[in-house]
């Protein structure tokens, strides 16, 4: 059985923040589908169009080699439902930001060439709805003390259900 606490929610609501600040809390190896994306472009390309089925098997084949792991998906995917399958035990963690501060850090992803987001790209993913999923702890990312308090509730529960796993990492 494989830990998983999945990271979940709409664009730019602080999940790679998140992600990065439990990774270095829990010593947990840390991975998400854009990792798995990136690694697919082709030289020009912003999405890997027709090989997203590709990045949804490899980012699974990653959770399965893992006693724990940090994952970090949008929620909105068909694919997710597949990953957390086969008896593990899933931590859901949905983070969520207002409104405005999607659309300064949207922005600001979009004037910075490596990371592949234009303009255009912001607003559409401005737009996106909500993912329907049933979170254990919902977040509120606009500022720096609700990542801090997500860090310590999921470390906390990390430890309490998953010593061993958390223990060897």
């Amino acid at each position: 059985m494989t830990v998983v606490i999945r990271l979940t929610g709409l664009p730019a609501t602080g999940k790679t923040h998140l992600r990065t600040s439990l990774a270095e809390r829990t010593g947990l190896p840390a991975t998400g589908i854009d990792d798995q994306r990136r690694r697919l472009l082709l030289p020009g390309e912003s999405f890997p169009h027709g090989r997203d089925g590709i990045a949804w098997r490899r980012l699974r084949e990653t959770i399965r080699s893992s006693d724990a792991v940090i994952v970090e998906t949008s929620g909105a995917s068909p694919h997710e439902h597949r990953l957390y399958l086969a008896g593990d035990l899933v931590f859901t963690v949905l983070c969520v930001a207002d409104y405005d501060t999607r659309r300064r850090r949207l922005l600001e992803r979009s004037r910075d060439p490596s990371s592949g987001i234009g303009i255009e790209d912001a607003a559409r993913l401005l737009a996106h709805r909500p993912p329907k999923v049933d979170a254990d702890l919902v977040v509120d990312t606009t500022d720096d003390a609700g990542i801090g308090q997500a860090v310590r509730e999921v470390a906390q529960w990390a430890r309490s259900r998953a010593v061993a796993a958390v223990g060897r990492a």
